[in-house]
């Protein structure tokens, strides 16, 4: 019997059930949260060492000056490597030594620790509460309630989609201030999907092959692509070695996770004709690769395909609109009870990852 990967069964288990009881902890030392003060900290120390200032404090009427950009670019892709490697390194190294020195002194203090820990990395409970601020806002049925209170319908509507859009405002990158109703609950969809992946799925999946320091590496990377992954002018060099580490991570399981969400559309089918699993295959093999991050997609294409509805699309972030493509046909109109079909989907497809993950972990344990 192999006590390691039994003693990461119970971490896996012990980490799902704090997740599903207590959700994310609010408190200013999660691990998560601690990773992005670190990122912010080291791009300050990185671009001072570097001597890469912003794109914006280049001359641009130098003599010397695209000499001076390429430097710049050079020297911020080597600060960016760097980042990665020093966020990876003390983000997967201060866990690893905290739970070794209390496995040192007991076994069972180390697994316990483990456990606190592997529910750090897992944000399925979070990522429900928080779309389900957005689904409460904008409820079917909620007329009479509001119309009590002494306004109109139309105020009403106007009170709930204000509220609506300032509950997706806290979970997606995007402007919302002048989001319509339809635009808000394709917006938390959309976060819903892609999450189902970044925030469950992914995680659990490292966590079954390296261990709870496997999450915490995951979850490192991640943070960085959100932080500054971007393809903007402050960040196209500097950011890049982390999008890139952040595109091969995610590579495998967010295909995994589009594929969890059609199996989970079968059961699913059976309490609700809507979620259709022979459309949601089309529609995933049509417009997967419909987005700058070969992985974004994937699980978004699955959700969009299986629920009939349009995700994606023209979308404004820090005032700038871009033209991203549709993903999925609007079959039919998308309504507020998406938000929840959503994440239904999360639940089935993350509930059937930790049932096979615990199996083949607990399988190999027994046997070893």
């Amino acid at each position: 019997m192999n006590y390691n990967l039994l003693g990461r069964a119970v971490v896996i288990a012990g980490g799902i059930l704090l997740d599903l009881i207590f959700g994310d902890p609010p408190y200013p030392f999660h691990p998560v949260r601690l990773t992005g003060a670190l990122i912010t900290r080291l791009e300050k120390i990185l671009r001072k060492l570097f001597r890469v200032p912003f794109p914006a404090d280049l001359n641009p009427f130098s003599d010397q000056f695209d000499a001076m950009e390429r430097s710049y670019r050079k020297r911020s892709f080597i600060a960016g490597i760097l980042l990665v490697i020093l966020t990876v390194s003390i983000s997967v190294g201060i866990p690893f030594l905290i739970i070794w020195a209390a496995s040192l002194f007991s076994s069972y203090l180390g697994i316990l620790i483990s456990v606190v820990f592997a529910w750090q990395m897992l944000a399925g409970r979070e990522l429900w509460n928080e779309a389900m601020a957005v689904r409460k806002a904008l409820p079917e049925g909620k007329k009479n309630e509001v119309e009590r209170s002494g306004v109109n319908r139309y105020q009403a509507a106007e009170l709930r989609l204000k509220e609506a859009r300032k509950a997706v405002g806290l979970i997606v990158g995007r402007d919302t201030g002048r989001l319509n109703e339809e635009g808000v609950i394709r917006a938390a969809v959309e976060t819903v999907a892609e999450n189902t992946s970044d925030g469950v799925i992914a995680p659990l999946i490292y966590m079954a092959l390296f261990g709870v320091c496997g999450a915490f590496f995951y979850k490192a990377v991640n943070t960085m692509d959100s932080m500054v992954g971007y393809t903007n002018e402050r960040y196209m060099e500097f950011g890049k070695a982390a999008a890139k580490t952040d595109d091969l991570l995610n590579f495998i399981p967010s295909r995994i996770s589009a594929l969890l969400m059609l199996l989970g559309a079968v059961f699913l089918h059976i309490v609700d004709p809507v979620f259709d699993a022979v459309r949601g295959w089309r529609i995933f093999k049509r417009d997967r690769k419909k987005h700058a991050s070969p992985n974004s997609a994937q699980t978004e294409a699955a959700c969009a395909g299986i629920l009939g509805v349009r995700l994606n699309g023209p979308a404004s972030y820090s005032g700038v609109m871009y033209d991203k493509p549709w993903i999925g046909d609007a079959t039919r109109r998308i309504v507020p009870h998406d938000i929840s079909r959503a994440l239904m989907l999360m639940a089935v497809s993350s509930g059937i990852t930790a049932v096979v993950a615990e199996a083949v972990v607990m399988i190999i344990a027994l046997k070893g």
